[in-house]
């Protein structure tokens, strides 16, 4: 079952808050929160779009390899997803 808290929760406790795993928490919140105006809806959707192509990149260079504990970055991607699912982020 998916836990967006809980998976916002671990990248918080472990990512510098400069991080893009970090960030993408903070916009995550900001766009399931429902107050932003058009504006910052767009401005958010851009940041998250630009982190998600550098976390697809750095997936590909840092792969799992079957590891059960994930990186923060690959958190980030799943939360990315789950907006993307939500039709949040198009």
């Amino acid at each position: 079952m998916f836990d967006s808290k809980a998976i916002i929760k671990s990248i918080m406790s472990i990512s510098n808050k400069d991080s893009n795993a970090y960030k993408v928490t903070e916009y995550y919140d900001e766009l399931t929160n429902g107050n932003l105006d058009d504006g910052g809806i767009t401005l958010v959707r851009s940041k998250i779009l630009n982190i998600e192509k550098y976390l697809m990149k750095w997936h590909k260079e840092h792969p799992n390899n079957g590891a059960t504990i994930m990186q923060p970055e690959e958190s980030a991607l799943i939360l990315i997803n789950d907006l993307r699912e939500k039709g949040l982020l198009k």
